[in-house]
């Protein structure tokens, strides 16, 4: 079958479909992704919805797959670095900088 592309008001990617492939996706205000989705057949496979603070950084996402929601909340310090990441809860990753912002510590 045929690629057939979305584009929103904005000219933002809002889709796609490739045979039973659909994706979908929404943006705020500010062309940041709010909302991510792909299907086959009418079947939710992958979502993803983000929520953002006043600077745009990501605080909130909740990604469900085939059916699963995991739920993801984002902490930043207070000069915007990105400080801990917990997993339905739970911390999963904690960082910290030097005083010239080289990260000291976190995984990977």
């Amino acid at each position: 079958g045929a690629l057939a592309l979305m584009y929103d008001a904005n000219g933002l990617p809002s889709g796609s479909t490739l045979n039973n492939m659909a994706t979908s996706a929404a943006f705020n205000p500010f062309g940041e992704l709010s909302n991510g989705r792909a299907t086959h057949g009418g079947n939710a496979l992958y979502e993803a919805t983000y929520t953002r603070d006043h600077l745009g950084r990501i605080t909130h996402k909740v990604e469900t797959i085939g059916g699963v929601s995991t739920v993801y909340d984002y902490a930043y310090s207070n000069i915007g670095r990105l400080r801990e990441v917990q997993q339905n809860g739970a911390v999963i990753a904690a960082y910290t900088y030097d005083a010239n912002g080289n990260r000291l510590s976190g995984p990977g």
